[in-house]
């Protein structure tokens, strides 16, 4: 035994000058390098238990982590500095070693790790975890395994850890990303150790370190330096670890930046804990970060100042928010439209009474004016626009700012002129605001460069809005601010009048006209919408929405048979396009005869202004015949959708235009309406729906309340006509019948006009006992009706046939 561990100590020097001589600038070959790895290899096939290196091996490619075995092996016989400078050599040798002589090396030198018995030092684990990090042709779960077997043998000995360990660990799970919990055991371990002791590197590790890395950190204090605090934050991040990554920051952010000189890794070290900032809407770390540029000289990226301002504007910090802001806009940057859209967002959810919505959205505009390059594109832009302008119309709108209208107004038309960009969206907001702040002029002037531009747009757009026309709370807020100042003349002249009212088509047109008919109705001004009306059908086709909203109008103001007679009309015109009756022309025919029948059932209404009950069944059966034709294209919408078109024999030019030739191409089938369109159309036609089963059954009860009336009418006849020898029964026959029709004369009532007309006719007791007994038998008929339908007839209302009004 004595000899083979002499054999072997001859062998490092050859093994130490072969596969170092390179590495230290010594002359020197690879036919060396190759004779010391063959001697070492030599010796260690002499040595017993040959079959151990080779188990491990096996084991190790199998990624099984091995426990620490007592193995009397090759190891035992070398001390901790021989197997440390063994290791030194070998990993410094690697530019003088072939891809197999690397191979081999690294093969005997687990080998001999795995085997020895030799006590372990701070240098030994740091070699061998660098040795595991450079282990070829190996899965990154095999020098995981290896590196986690060095490391329980150093802690078997008591052996201290440092920071560099972390490092070396950090970047052997780089690529097993289930391991965060190793790394994290490992980071109490090494935090509980330096909480112990402040300093227990050993002093082996300190002597050569520089001969081994000079990228490498000593690692030595008790906090880990930049480099180190930067890879573990890092490393927590990427796996989702937040409050791991929390911790570490708040633990080690003072000691790590301390007395560091401006550098790449300083900024990123910088920018992860702003990450951090916005992950925790965390602030105060956020000014922590931000006096750290200041101090350190360092001006922030781009990146690293909106990620400030997400930070500031989670944490509800908006005055902070805005300061990194104006930062951007001082050094040149791009406002980038992300944090403005979060900013305004967070304005209209936030609750703070520190800083209220009044002051959080009207400051912004200055930002919004002020900087030269809003958002990274123009459509961005516009996007962004929008967002800040539908907060100041749903804040006016709420009642959120009450008291600062015209605020809101100054601060809205000050970004409106500031970006002049030509958007109905944003015209109509403006009109909007400007009506609710009082400056009617200013919403006259956007509305008169709206229209202006709609003329000039293409007339075959699809919709209005697209043409440049405002959307219809603009309108209506427009009307009712020049109701309130007395200028509708003003308004209709610029809308309807001159060259623009003259130019616009009858699209444009019946779009404006629908809406100041609706805003106007609900004014009660009848008077203007008349006048409206009249107009538009003076110049363009009847319309199918103006028609509608004039039903509407009329109806609310019950005037039923004009409204049924617009519906006629436009039943005449079926099939003519946009003049035809739409499905909201049938749903508004159903509120017409609700409202009819209403009225009716109310009282106190002339018969003019009620429908007869033939009209009622006319426009009942125009609406089930809309629902029929309804029903049979949805019927027809769903087999059409079943065909296979595999078996189809379409042209290239029929499959581009979904299958439509010259004969159908104007004709709409179901499944081309839009989808937005057709869940529309689908509101309506169930609104439809409801109301034809309403009108039914109100129809129903008209019937059963006209049938009981009739038979009340023979019931007077009878009495009428009942045989009398006075005239008292003919002075009191139509009280009787005024008693028997109104509603609420019960009981005692008719008693006593029994008594009467029993004292009436004395003389003639059978007389008296046969009025009696019809008085008995009416009452009993009456109670009756009373609990089937109640009568709704006031006393003394004469009574109308059947066939009358409804």
């Amino acid at each position: 035994m004595a000899g083979r561990m002499n054999a072997f100590r001859l062998c490092l020097p050859a093994l130490a000058m072969s596969t170092g001589r390179r590495a230290r600038g010594f002359p020197g070959s690879s036919e060396d390098c190759r004779w010391g790895w063959n001697c070492f290899s030599c010796f260690s096939a002499m040595r017993p238990h040959h079959d151990l290196g080779a188990r491990t091996l096996d084991r190790m490619s199998q990624g099984t982590t091995l426990t620490r075995r007592s193995v009397h092996g090759l190891g035992s016989f070398f001390s901790t500095k021989e197997i440390n400078m063994s290791l030194k050599l070998a990993l410094t040798g690697y530019a003088s070693m072939t891809a197999t002589d690397v191979a081999n090396a690294h093969g005997k030198l687990v080998e001999l790790l795995d085997s020895a018995d030799t006590p372990f030092d701070g240098a030994t684990l740091d070699l061998s975890l660098r040795l595991a990090r450079r282990m070829p042709r190996a899965p990154p779960r095999v020098r995981l395994a290896f590196a986690l077997r060095m490391l329980q043998r150093a802690r078997a000995y008591n052996v201290s850890l440092n920071w560099r360990v972390m490092m070396h660990f950090l970047a052997l799970a780089q690529h097993t990303p289930r391991k965060v919990n190793m790394i994290l055991a490992l980071n109490r371990m090494i935090e509980l150790q330096f909480s112990q002791r402040e300093d227990q590197m050993p002093s082996q590790l300190l002597s050569f370190t520089d001969e081994i890395d000079h990228d490498i950190p000593t690692g030595h204090d008790s906090a880990p330096d930049v480099s180190t605090f930067y890879a573990l934050v890092k490393f927590f991040m990427r796996r989702r670890k937040t409050e791991a990554a929390v911790e570490t920051w708040k633990k080690h952010r003072m000691t790590a930046l301390a007395a560091v000189a401006p550098t790449d890794l300083v900024e990123n070290v910088l920018s992860q804990g702003i990450w951090i900032c916005v992950i925790t809407c965390d602030d105060v770390e956020a000014k922590w970060i931000a006096r750290q540029y200041k101090k350190l000289g360092i001006t922030p990226d781009t990146y690293a100042l909106h990620l400030l301002v997400s930070a500031c504007i989670r944490a509800s910090d908006f005055a902070a928010a805005r300061a990194h802001m104006r930062h951007i806009c001082r050094l040149g940057y791009v406002l980038h439209e992300r944090q403005l859209r979060e900013y305004v967002q967070a304005s209209m959810s936030a609750v703070t009474a520190k800083q209220p919505l009044d002051d959080r959205l009207f400051r912004l505009s200055e930002i919004l004016t002020s900087t030269k390059f809003l958002c990274s594109a123009e459509r961005n832009r516009l996007r962004l626009l929008r967002a800040y302008f539908h907060a100041l119309y749903a804040s006016v709108l709420e009642g959120r700012l009450t008291a600062r209208e015209k605020e809101a107004g100054a601060c809205a038309q000050l970004v409106f002129d500031h970006w002049k960009i030509d958007d109905n969206i944003l015209a109509s907001y403006m009109t909007y605001l400007a009506c609710q702040a009082g400056r009617l002029d200013v919403a006259l002037r956007v509305v008169q460069e709206c229209h202006f531009e709609a003329l000039c747009a293409d007339s075959t757009q699809e919709g209005v809005h697209e043409s440049g026309l405002l959307y219809a709370f603009a309108y209506e807020a427009l009307i009712e601010q020049s109701v309130k100042e007395d200028r509708v003349s003003s308004l209709l002249a610029l809308v309807f009048g001159g060259d623009i009212g003259d130019a616009l088509n009858a699209k444009c047109a019946s779009y404006l006209t629908t809406n100041f008919i609706r805003s106007f109705g609900r004014l009660g001004r009848l008077d203007i919408c008349s006048q409206l009306f009249d107009a538009f059908s003076h110049k363009h086709v009847a319309h199918a929405s103006v028609t509608n909203a004039y039903m509407s109008v009329l109806s609310a103001v019950e005037r039923f048979e004009e409204a049924v007679c617009l519906f006629r009309a436009l039943q005449i015109s079926k099939g003519s396009g946009l003049s035809a009756a739409d499905d909201v022309s049938y749903s508004v025919l159903g509120k017409v005869i609700l409202d009819a029948m209403r009225a009716r059932n109310g009282g106190g209404h002339a018969d003019s202004a009620l429908l007869p009950i033939h009209v009622v069944n006319e426009m009942l059966a125009y609406m089930e015949d809309y629902l029929r034709c309804v029903d049979l294209e949805v019927k027809s919408e769903k087999s059409a959708n079943t065909v296979d078109l595999s078996t189809q024999n379409f042209e290239a030019d029929e499959l581009h235009t979904d299958g439509a030739t010259d004969s159908d191409a104007g004709m709409m089938r179901p499944f081309e309406i839009p989808p937005d369109r057709r869940v529309k159309r689908a509101r309506t036609v169930e609104e439809i729906r409801n109301k034809v089963t309403l009108i039914r059954k109100r129809l129903v009860v008209a019937r059963i309340v006209t049938s009981r009336r009739s038979a009340d009418e023979k019931e007077d006849i009878v009495l009428a006509n009942a045989p009398c020898q006075s005239a008292a029964f003919d002075q009191n026959n139509g009280t009787v019948r005024t008693v028997l029709r109104t509603p609420g004369v019960h009981g005692h009532e008719l008693e006593s006009m029994k008594q009467r007309l029993g004292s009436a006719y004395s003389g003639d007791g059978q007389t008296a006992d046969q009025i009696r007994e019809r008085l008995a038998a009416a009452r009993i008929a009456r109670s009756r009706c009373n609990r089937k339908v109640p009568n709704t007839r006031a006393a003394g209302q004469p009574r109308k046939s059947s066939s009358d009004v409804m």
